[in-house]
């Protein structure tokens, strides 16, 4: 259920994003939650469709997540970039303990566009205030990856699991690697 849920609701990000039809994270949220619940004929009652949808809020990190922001943030300014609300990613990061890795946090929310629309990058690189070429853009899905690169940055994809990422033909992210141990490993080279 969580991977069709999780899937739908990039697909419904990225379909608003071609559209041009806006609806903040939280809602898209709520209504791939509905489509997921529909799909798999899931009844629920409202009050536990509610709790469900607050599972994004409360998210636990992979396990080697808080060593390697730790490391990395010694050595690099991090940032947060996502789709989700800000009060999403405040929650987000709050609940999950790595708040205090990220000397930035931007939303796409303020473009009213998602990932991978490259107006939405280039909305991240002014907040950012440094050359897209010093941004090393890591990412969980191939499909953002290959956007950030298309825009300029160096991209990492992180793949959890090797799964079978976004078939551009010509477009890959610039690395693919397992978790952020390979990348902190990469990054030490």
């Amino acid at each position: 259920m969580l991977r069709l849920w999780g899937k739908t609701l990039l697909d419904y990000s990225w379909k608003r994003s071609l559209m041009g039809h806006y609806d903040n994270f939280w809602k898209l949220t709520g209504q791939s939650l509905e489509y997921t619940f529909k799909k798999l004929q899931i009844v629920l009652p409202e009050s536990q469709k509610q709790e469900l949808t607050t599972y994004w809020l409360t998210l636990s990190p992979f396990k080697e997540i808080e060593t390697q922001l730790r490391r990395m943030a010694k050595k690099y300014k991090l940032a947060v970039f996502s789709n989700a609300t800000p009060k999403m990613l405040r929650s987000g990061l709050k609940n999950a303990g790595l708040s205090k890795f990220f000397k930035t946090i931007i939303s796409a929310h303020k473009c009213k566009m998602y990932k991978p629309h490259p107006a939405v990058y280039k909305f991240a690189n002014e907040k950012l205030e440094v050359p897209a070429s010093r941004v090393l853009y890591v990412a969980g899905s191939s499909l953002d990856a290959i956007g950030a690169r298309g825009y300029g940055f160096t991209s990492v994809w992180i793949n959890r699991g090797n799964r079978d990422h976004v078939d551009l033909v010509d477009k890959e992210p610039n690395y693919i690697f397992s978790d952020l141990t390979e990348l902190w490993t990469f990054l030490q080279k």
